[in-house]
């Protein structure tokens, strides 16, 4: 298959696993996908009407992908998950974050 070897396997088969197989499980048949990344299309013009994405919390600023996802469905907007909307993403393939 490879000659990236073991880690390149281990690395491919969470990324297939997490960036596939489960987040197409979020967006359906569940619909609790909020936002996380690249593939997701968020409803601009509500986002912007609400004060934007960053919110200036100190709890918040963990993921702020995900609470702003969280924050655009609580008042009823929409995000979308499209698969065939791909963006180069670098991944850190360092011996200890692969494990």
């Amino acid at each position: 298959f490879s000659s990236v070897g073991l880690l390149g396997r281990l690395a491919a088969n969470s990324e297939f696993t997490f960036g596939t197989i489960i987040q197409r499980t979020l967006d359906w048949p569940l619909k609790a996908r909020l936002h996380y990344g690249h593939p997701d299309l968020m409803d601009k013009l509500q986002v912007v009407q609400q004060g934007g994405v960053s919110k200036a919390t100190r709890g918040l600023n963990l993921s702020e992908d995900v609470f702003a996802g969280l924050d655009l469905s609580l008042r009823g907007g929409w995000t979308v998950y499209r698969e065939y909307f791909h963006v180069g993403k670098g991944r850190d393939m360092g011996f200890m974050s692969t494990l």
